[in-house]
């Protein structure tokens, strides 16, 4: 009984970590979506602008990548 707790706790702790993993990597992009005259675009840490916001959606970064769109794409 005791070892099947014991499994439980080490599944939940590597899930946990895991996460964590993959929480901190989303942010390390740096980058986040702002919107400007309706339009989105990225700023850094800092606050400036580095991609001007010229897209009509605009999702957060994963994996050195983000989903934007243009019109209906």
């Amino acid at each position: 009984m005791i070892k099947k707790y014991f499994l439980f706790f080490i599944i939940f702790i590597i899930i946990g970590v895991i996460s964590c993993q993959k929480e901190s990597s989303e942010k390390s992009s740096g980058l986040f979506v702002i919107m400007q005259g309706g339009k989105y675009g990225y700023i850094d840490r800092t606050g400036k602008v580095v991609i001007t916001p010229q897209f009509d959606g605009a999702w957060k970064f994963s994996d050195g990548m983000a989903l934007v769109k243009i019109s209906d794409r």
